[in-house]
């Protein structure tokens, strides 16, 4: 069998909402190509989804491993390394989700779903100057392709950066 195949049709499953057949094809696949970073990184993302649909702890530790797993093969992978900060903000881990970012950030430095992560959760962690940098660049580099909503949402994360980093001094 081809495990792409099974990938492609995770993914279609995926993006038409079906995480669970999603999951399913991802495993016949991996079953078959174990070493298969961008689907161990396409599994994690869906245990993720899986994750804020239900709310399944054991879904965070799935992908957390996934992602690891992914990372171990090809650690450049830029979805894999954006998934574990994600798996590690949600686990009450800022630290390490901040980590986690940095290293994607790292590999690729205008990567824009790491530096939309890293800016908000150094702002939830109270670093407000570091993420008025990582916001700023978010919004520099995607500045054509945001959404007036997305622009309003970001201007007023900046806003609050700014306002929190100088009442720091």
């Amino acid at each position: 069998f081809d495990p792409d195949k099974f990938h492609y049709l995770g993914i279609a499953y995926y993006q038409g909402g079906e995480i669970d057949k999603a999951l399913a094809s991802y495993a016949r696949a991996l079953a078959i190509d174990p070493r298969n970073a961008l689907l161990l990184s396409h599994a994690g993302g869906a245990r993720l989804a899986r994750f804020a649909r239900d709310g399944e702890p054991d879904d965070l530790q799935l992908a957390e491993r996934d992602f690891l797993a992914a990372l171990a093969i090809d650690p450049a992978l830029l979805s894999a390394g954006n998934g574990l900060g994600i798996v590690y903000s949600r686990s009450g881990r800022p630290g390490e989700a901040i980590a986690a970012w940095k290293r994607t950030l790292a590999a690729q430095p205008d990567f824009a779903p790491a530096l939309l992560n890293l800016g908000i959760t150094l702002l939830e962690a109270g670093r407000a100057g570091e993420s008025l940098a990582y916001l700023q660049k978010y919004r520099a580099a995607g500045q054509a392709k945001l959404s007036p909503g997305e622009r309003q949402r970001i201007d007023a994360l900046i806003a609050e950066a700014q306002r929190k980093s100088s009442t720091n001094f």
